[in-house]
C-alpha cells in the first residue's frame, strides 16, 4: 500500500486506525475486487517499485517491470510462483 498510494514507510509507527484512515482516503478498498481496478493497482505499484528500486538498470524488456523480472532471493524480488499464485487470487465472497 505504501508504494501504491505514495505513503511513507514511517506511517507504519502511527495507530493502526490513523493508518487505515489515511489509506481509506486514498482508496476505496471495496475497489479492490472489480478485476480492471485490481489489475490496474497492481500495475501501478509495479511500475512505482520498480522506479524506486531499480536505480539506473533498465530491464531488457522495456514493457515489464524490472520488478517481476528480479529473482526472489535478490534483494527482494518477486519470483515466478509468487507472481503465479497472485494470478489466481479472488478476491470477495
Amino acid at each position: 500500500m505504501q508504494t501504491a498510494l505514495g505513503i511513507s514507510p514511517l506511517t507504519s509507527a502511527e495507530n493502526i486506525d490513523t493508518q487505515a484512515n489515511l489509506i481509506s482516503g486514498k482508496l476505496n478498498i471495496g475497489d479492490l475486487q472489480d478485476p480492471k481496478k485490481l489489475q490496474s493497482f497492481i500495475e501501478r505499484f509495479c511500475a512505482l517499485y520498480d522506479i524506486n528500486n531499480s536505480g539506473n538498470t533498465t530491464s531488457q524488456n522495456p514493457n515489464v517491470p524490472d520488478a517481476l523480472l528480479t529473482n526472489a532471493s535478490d534483494s527482494g524480488g518477486f519470483g515466478v510462483s509468487l507472481l503465479s499464485s497472485m494470478q489466481g487470487i479472488s478476491i470477495g465472497s
